[in-house]
């Protein structure tokens, strides 16, 4: 590629970024302006990804995800994942996340909010 048609390589490539970066804004304002009408978390959809410390030996991951409370949602997660794997508890790695209606992007829900109700949920019924 000659010099020339590199820079204008570059030059298309940034314009097509930028295009996408626009649309990516409009679709984070929609997700913004949804949010805003949003009264509890029971109007949430969430996300619950587990994955299982004993993968090695057959144990299998599980991604779960539920409109409605943030609790009901890591309890049906906790009661999927011992069915899936027979156990009568969880011992897995926990990401909680919060899907956005125009799914522009997932929103990670810190510890904190999730990790009481993991441990209600992951031990022994």
């Amino acid at each position: 590629m000659a010099k020339r048609e590199l820079i204008e390589f570059v030059a298309d490539a940034l314009v097509n970024r930028i295009l996408k970066a626009r649309e990516y804004q409009r679709v984070l304002l929609k997700d913004q302006k949804d949010m805003a009408n949003v009264q509890s978390d029971d109007e949430l959809t969430f996300l619950v990804a587990l994955k299982s410390g004993w993968s090695d030996f057959g144990e299998k991951p599980l991604t779960y995800s539920l409109k409605g409370s943030l609790e009901e949602a890591i309890k049906q997660a906790c009661g999927a994942f011992k069915d899936i794997n027979q156990k009568n508890d969880v011992q897995a790695y926990c990401q909680v996340f919060i899907l956005l209606p125009q799914k522009s992007v997932d929103i990670e829900v810190p510890e904190e909010h999730w990790l009481r109700f993991f441990k209600k949920y992951s031990r022994p019924e």
